[in-house]
């Protein structure tokens, strides 16, 4: 996506409907005022441990997989923040930078241990790929690889027009360059049909299924508005686009990527500066769909004068910063257990009371879900919660054995928010329950577990029948 400059102002009819129709209370302000002064102090605590980003010459697409993005160029950037970002726990940096920008950015991403996906000036992209195919020749005459550039862009949300070209594409480079990948992001579920190219968002996906073959679908979906009138459309928009590409991918075999809304102020300032708790609810409701890889958007500030990211546009490091990398720090953890399953499907918790923004996406998902089949597995009776909550269910590739994760998505704006989720099993199991990424406790013979999680937090339980 690249730097977009409205047409018109709209910061004044914003601004006003931001006061009118406020997301954030003053306890929210208080803590976050208390974390930006600890990311300015330098106060991020011990480095993230992960397993390494790149095996062979090629992304480690065995472990679950955390990136970010400097899209373009910024004065702000340098060394220090590479540096920053491997020790973040991020395992690769994507990038639309060219020439000097580029050089710079792969030599300090070769010594810092960060993947790289990048642009390259040499290939064709976008809506230029059709007339790139047309004109024949070697279309990477000019492109030299590089190690730690484990993949390269090929354009962002294009129309499903592109499709057809973008397959022969793809095709001859993957032949060219089998250890490499391109990367391309699809637009998310409420754009428009005509911008789509498609009667409708499942057919979008689909038809990029159909005709690109890519072993992953990315798509960018950003649910936290500055507007509190917005919030029931944006989380109803934020599952249905989890749920369709999630969906293509489990039918197709590939993996679902994610760009999350980790900056905020973008845009006019319609879209809000998320919590860690709202990060942190995007990140793990996108792990109850399946995600194999999750993506920071941004660590520089892009779209927006205003826009503020995990650094500011003094180049100050943020709370931003301190969040992405604090939950990246859970993450890392999980994955040797998580990468263990495949996603079966999502089902809404059973909840003694409903309402609240998140009402209406969970019916919609338990609709879907029921639509296509799915109603659980054998070893859980049911979840069930005070208030709303997701279960994502799971089988283990090479073994028996099931799993769950459980996200509360109850309290997004209520700092200091809990609630109890209870499982019900069909008959005596093993149960480890992970927490923050690590493991919690084990229970055995259990008939019936309960976990008390935070607003946006997640928990994932293996199960096995005894």
């Amino acid at each position: 996506m690249g730097e977009i400059s409205p047409k018109w102002n709209l910061k004044p009819p914003i601004g006003f409907f931001k006061r009118i129709f406020p997301v954030s209370g003053r306890c929210s302000l208080l803590l976050r005022e208390a974390e930006k002064a600890r990311a300015q102090a330098g106060d991020f605590g011990p480095d993230a441990q992960k397993e390494p980003p790149i095996v062979d010459g090629r992304l480690n697409r065995g472990k679950l997989l955390v990136g970010t993005t400097i899209f373009y160029e910024d004065a702000n950037v340098g060394e220090d923040d590479i540096r920053l970002i491997a020790e973040g726990g991020f395992d690769f940096l994507l990038s639309e930078t060219g020439g000097d920008c580029q050089k710079r950015l792969t030599a300090w991403c070769e010594k810092y241990g960060l993947a790289l996906i990048s642009k390259d000036e040499s290939l064709p992209s976008g809506a230029g790929i059709p007339e790139a195919l047309e004109k024949g020749g070697d279309l990477f005459a000019s492109y030299t690889p590089e190690d730690i550039r484990v993949g390269d862009t090929a354009g962002d949300e294009p129309h499903a027009s592109l499709y057809a070209a973008w397959g022969e594409y793809y095709r001859l480079y993957s032949q060219r360059f089998p250890g490499k990948f391109l990367f391309c992001n699809l637009f998310p579920a409420g754009t428009p049909a005509k911008k789509l190219g498609a009667e409708n968002y499942a057919r979008y996906i689909a038809e990029f299924v159909e005709k690109v073959p890519a072993d992953f679908i990315s798509v960018d979906e950003y649910p936290f508005f500055s507007i509190a009138l917005l919030k029931g459309l944006a989380f109803r928009l934020c599952l249905h686009t989890y749920d369709v590409v999630a969906s293509a991918c489990r039918e197709s075999g590939r993996d679902f990527w994610l760009y999350l809304q980790t900056q905020g102020n973008w845009f006019d300032g319609i879209y809000a500066l998320p919590s860690y708790g709202q990060i942190r609810w995007q990140a793990y409701t996108a792990l109850a769909y399946g995600a194999k890889c999750l993506m920071h958007v941004s660590y520089s500030p892009v779209w927006g004068s205003d826009a503020y990211a995990m650094i500011d546009r003094q180049g100050r490091v943020t709370e931003q910063y301190l969040y992405a990398r604090r939950l990246n720090a859970e993450l890392n953890r999980l994955s040797p257990a998580y990468m263990k399953y495949r996603s079966l499907g999502v089902l809404p918790a059973q909840a003694k009371r409903s309402g609240g923004p998140m009402r209406s996406a969970l019916r919609r998902q338990r609709k879907s879900s029921l639509q296509k089949g799915f109603a659980g597995i054998g070893p859980v009776c049911g979840v069930v919660t005070e208030s709303s909550a997701l279960a994502g269910y799971f089988k283990q590739r090479e073994g028996p054995g099931f799993a769950l994760m459980l996200v509360d998505c109850a309290g997004l704006y209520r700092p200091g928010a809990k609630q109890d989720v209870s499982v019900e099993l069909a008959k005596p199991c093993r149960v480890r329950l992970y927490r923050n990424g690590a493991p919690a406790r084990t229970e055995e013979g259990c008939r019936r577990f309960t976990v008390t999680l935070a607003a946006g937090e997640g928990a994932f339980a293996e199960i096995e029948e005894e």
